[in-house]
This record gives structure tokens, sequence and C-alpha cells, in this order.
């Protein structure tokens, strides 16, 4: 086998191994192509999935948190303070006790009345 020969051998194993790997790298774009347009469906899916939380919130969460928020600034509003209550109870109390005092004065002199008769 003359030079010649050998180089052209060698030259047809080249062109084969380059038929080969352009055949790999095919079939490797075809897989990565396959893998890319899964990934893209994935990401529009995940895309509008996220669009449909992002618009219940806005349209029913956080109206239900304001009214919520708003009914809770009313309640606070309405709420008697704590002083309040306490300056009730002490009065309920002196009430309480001048009521006990005149309930007594009361029935000393019903039974002073009835000793009189």
């Amino acid at each position: 086998m003359n030079n010649e020969e050998k180089i052209l051998a060698m030259l047809e194993m080249q062109a084969e191994q380059i038929s080969e790997l352009t055949k790999k790298v095919d079939k490797i774009d075809k897989e990565h192509g396959q893998q890319l347009a899964a990934q893209g469906e994935q990401l529009a899916a995940q895309s509008e999935r996220l669009l449909n939380i992002e618009m219940r919130i806005e349209n029913t969460i956080i109206p239900d948190i304001k009214a919520l928020a708003g009914g809770h600034m009313q309640l606070l509003e309405t709420l008697a303070s704590k002083e309040s209550v306490e300056e009730l109870k002490d009065s309920m109390v002196e009430w309480e006790t001048a009521n006990k005092a005149s309930l007594s004065e009361m029935w000393r002199r019903i039974a002073s009345l009835e000793r009189a008769n």
C-alpha cells in the first residue's frame, strides 16, 4: 500500500468518524431540543399558575384582609379602655358600699318605728 492509498484510507476513516460524530451530535441536539421544549411547557404552566395565584391574592385575599382590619379597627374604637373599666369597677364598689350603708340605716329606722308602735 503506497502513501496515497494510506492517506485515502485515513481520510475515509476520518470521514466515517466525522459522520458518526455528526450523528451523535444530531441525536444530542434532538434530545436537548425535546428537553428544552418540555421545560418551556413547564415554565409556561408555572407562569400561568403564578398569575392565577397573584390574581386570587389581589381579588380575594387582600380585600378580605382589609375588611378584617377595618372590623378590627372598629372594635378597637368601640372597646372601652382598661382605665375606664377600672373606674367603673371602683365606682360600682363605692355605690355598693353606699347602698349597704343606706339599707342598714333604713332597716334600723324601720325597726325603731316598729318598736314605737
